[in-house]
């Protein structure tokens, strides 16, 4: 008898140890759960992250004025390309229909081919046909917004709370970093979008030849740089000197505009627009 009563009596002993470790391993627990439960939190990450994806899927606006588009919310798009499609309302004025391209915060950008041009009878709040020219070479890559607007000439004042209608197109711009080819003209080289061919004119009042680049820049290849430096550069500011890629360019202040400045001997090269484009230039002369 004496054997099980201590053996009860041990087995209870033990059992209340036990009750308070685990009492205490509870208190002292930290409690941070995405320190000791990780794959909750990823799961409502991704949750989260699937919810944004159905958010930028999905036509914002006036969506209901769209009859067609030719192309579907959130597909992916890159190079140039003619868009088209059909829309009801009266949006157009002169046959014209205001087009750009938001970020993801659907903050209005640079580019856009700025409007589409009516196919069809515009004169009418029934449906109208459109088309407009997108090069997307020139464009960040990710999430995006085609924006249509309603062109109504009317200042605010006429207009009252009437609102100028809007629709938003989610697109998701993705060009390969590999879609380049490399420009070699006039003793340099560039990398520019594949397909993109730079138009050359002869400069009016100047030995030089204006080269038209992607994202609304281009390039002045000066033939007589002592003209340059004698007649062009004293109506510029001077801002600094900076390294571009391999190169090292003189900053100008011209107006609200920046020009960049190389010159090798007699002849020199002056860049406005995109910077990113300058960190592919390279000088290399006509010797190979």
């Amino acid at each position: 008898m004496q054997s099980k009563f201590y053996n009860s009596k041990t087995n209870t002993i033990l059992l209340f140890i036990l009750i308070v470790l685990m009492i205490i391993a509870i208190s002292i627990m930290p409690k941070d759960k995405k320190t000791y439960f990780p794959m909750l939190e990823d799961k409502v990450s991704n949750q989260n992250q699937n919810q944004a994806e159905d958010f930028t899927n999905e036509i914002l606006g006036n969506k209901d004025d769209l009859v067609s588009f030719s192309i579907k919310p959130g597909q992916n798009v890159s190079g140039k390309m003619t868009i088209s499609g059909e829309i009801s309302g009266g949006y157009f004025f002169e046959g014209s229909l205001p087009v750009y391209i938001l970020d993801a915060n659907k903050n209005r950008t640079k580019f856009g081919p700025g409007h589409a041009t009516a196919t069809s009878e515009w004169m009418t709040n029934g449906p109208v046909s459109f088309a407009a020219d997108f090069d997307f070479n020139s464009m960040p890559n990710g999430v995006a917004y085609i924006e249509l607007l309603e062109d109504d000439p009317r200042d605010e004042i006429e207009r009252g709370n009437d609102p100028i209608k809007q629709i938003l197109i989610p697109i998701v711009i993705e060009n390969s970093s590999t879609q380049t080819s490399v420009y070699k003209n006039h003793g340099f080289t560039i990398e520019l979008p594949n397909g993109y061919i730079p138009k050359e004119e002869k400069a009016e009042g100047g030995p030089a030849y204006m080269i038209t680049l992607p994202s609304n820049s281009g390039i002045n290849y000066i033939t007589d740089t002592s003209f340059w430096d004698k007649y062009t550069i004293p109506e510029y500011k001077y801002i600094k000197d900076e390294k571009i890629g391999e190169t090292i360019f003189k900053l100008y202040n011209n107006g609200n505009t920046i020009i960049y400045y190389f010159k090798q001997g007699e002849v020199g090269y002056e860049f406005y627009g995109d910077k990113e484009i300058l960190k592919t230039f390279r000088f290399i002369g006509w010797t190979q």
